[in-house]
């Protein structure tokens, strides 16, 4: 009888346990869920706070290049090239120049 009580009790020691270590996994990874979709709307966020600086900058100096960028925002090459290539993607700029120094941006038309 003495076993017997004490294999029941160590089942439920033992589920309780793994209903404990369940739930704390769940509730941690939608923390984190969260935490990383926060982090991704301020990233968002921020590109397009500065997408809209540069077209301010355009609206009154009519150009841009890659270093303007690079100093406005305190970024690196790569960084400035992303912003400037997604905004010529979204018909936002055209480039001027292939490549090299003589290279910058102008306003669309249709972002004019």
């Amino acid at each position: 009888m003495t076993l017997i009580i004490i294999f029941i009790l160590g089942v439920l020691v033992g589920v309780g346990t793994l209903w404990f270590i369940k739930h704390t996994n769940n509730n941690q990874l939608k923390l984190n869920k969260d935490y990383f979709l926060n982090i991704n709307k301020k990233k968002k966020e921020l590109v397009n706070k500065r997408k809209k600086e540069i077209l301010e900058f355009m609206n009154r100096e009519k150009r841009i290049t890659n270093t303007e960028v690079r100093k406005m925002f305190n970024i690196s090459e790569a960084t400035a090239v992303r912003y400037l290539d997604g905004m010529e993607n979204d018909k936002l700029l055209i480039q001027k120049g292939s490549t090299g120094r003589n290279t910058y941006y102008e306003l669309t038309k249709q972002a004019s």
